[in-house]
């Protein structure tokens, strides 16, 4: 079987630009880590490039408040733990939070898909439970 959003719908991927200046960045607990769980992967398809950013989308649960949490990881490859939508409860390690971040992202979704304005979000890489 194949993995991550091959859609066994057959829902078309499209790639859409955001703007994340519709946004708001999100502030996680004083931890080192926040629990997460994965909603929905959308595993990025388009390389970067000098002042392209692409990056895989993760609709993402932060289990201690509930929040829905959109997750950018720029430039890299979606990891093995994150590749179904299987429900998996992950980590993102405070420390991988990137700061200095695009003004706008590249993603592979759903042509219809939006993120509802105000929504919060974060760039950042995530992290396996599992030793």
């Amino acid at each position: 079987m194949n993995s991550g959003c091959s859609n066994n719908d057959k829902i078309k991927l499209v790639k859409k630009k955001v703007h994340i200046s519709n946004f708001k960045k999100a502030i996680l607990g004083r931890g080192i880590t926040t629990d997460i769980r994965i909603i929905k992967t959308y595993p990025n398809e388009y390389p970067c490039a000098s002042n392209k950013f692409s990056a895989n989308l993760y609709i993402c649960e932060n289990v201690e408040n509930k929040d829905t949490l959109y997750v950018f990881d720029l430039c890299g490859k979606v990891p093995y733990f994150a590749k179904t939508d299987a429900d998996a409860t992950v980590v993102i390690d405070h420390e991988n939070i990137k700061s200095n971040t695009p003004k706008e992202v590249i993603v592979n979704v759903p042509e219809t898909f939006s993120i509802p304005l105000n929504s919060r979000y974060i760039f950042s890489s995530l992290t396996s439970l599992e030793y």
